[in-house]
């Protein structure tokens, strides 16, 4: 039992499609019941429009509204406050994830405390991009002694996990903080290999408020982690093969 929060910021030509590939990654992982909670953070397109048609069509789909945007994290706190199942997992409402990733994770959803999938193809996304997510990547590996293959992989959490979690982050760098407070806790992981989906939607990761975000919640997270609470976050994390 799996509830995925999509997160919606103008994303009309894409949020159905990733209802729908939520919806068929569930069936063929052996008829996964879902609990979707879709997130408009705020849209000014037709989105609220094709929530309101997805609730209708489908009794486990529901939604927060937000009149004005205020970032992903925000309202994955909401939601995690609300979430009806044990395993949780985050998604752009951009159909970013492909089938065959999220079925993949559904199928291994109890391997461990994060099921992680990390892409074979970044390099499809250009070398700034993959360079620049390669350094972010390096630089929490080495600071936390972490050996994730990318920070910000898609990943299926614990709910009540994630409810024991105090995080800072209101935008991107929700996936970060998570990982790290939960692995640098003695936490398991076990990760995926798979193929990025590329569906023309424009990248919103790259702005000057995720950027001061991360680099935030990176330093408050070094305090936190490595000084004032070392002792709750000095256990290594197993990784199950």
């Amino acid at each position: 039992m799996i509830t995925v929060v999509i997160l919606a910021f103008n994303e009309e030509k894409l949020l159905r499609k990733t209802a729908d590939t939520m919806m068929q990654a569930a069936s063929l992982a052996g008829q996964v019941p879902l609990d979707i909670i879709v997130i408009n953070d705020g849209s000014t397109d037709r989105t609220p429009e094709i929530i309101r048609e997805l609730e209708a069509e489908h009794p486990f789909i529901r939604s927060i509204q937000h009149a004005q945007n205020k970032g992903p994290g925000v309202g994955v706190k909401q939601a995690i406050a609300i979430a009806k199942y044990p395993r949780f997992i985050v998604t752009p409402g951009d159909n970013d994830l492909s089938l065959d990733v999220m079925t993949q994770l559904f199928l291994n959803r109890d391997k461990a405390d994060l099921v992680l999938a990390y892409y074979t193809n970044m390099k499809e996304r250009g070398w700034f991009r993959c360079g620049l997510s390669g350094l972010y990547t390096s630089i929490y590996q080495r600071t936390f002694n972490i050996s994730l293959h990318y920070v910000n992989s898609p990943c299926l959490y614990l709910t009540e996990q994630l409810r024991c979690l105090d995080f800072r982050s209101n935008r991107l760098a929700y996936q970060a903080e998570f990982a790290v407070k939960i692995l640098c806790s003695g936490g398991s992981f076990y990760q995926i290999a798979g193929l990025r989906q590329n569906e023309q939607s424009p990248s919103r990761a790259l702005s000057l408020k995720n950027l001061r975000e991360a680099i935030d919640v990176f330093l408050n997270l070094v305090y936190e982690v490595k000084i004032t609470d070392r002792k709750k976050f000095n256990r290594k994390p197993v990784e199950i093969f």
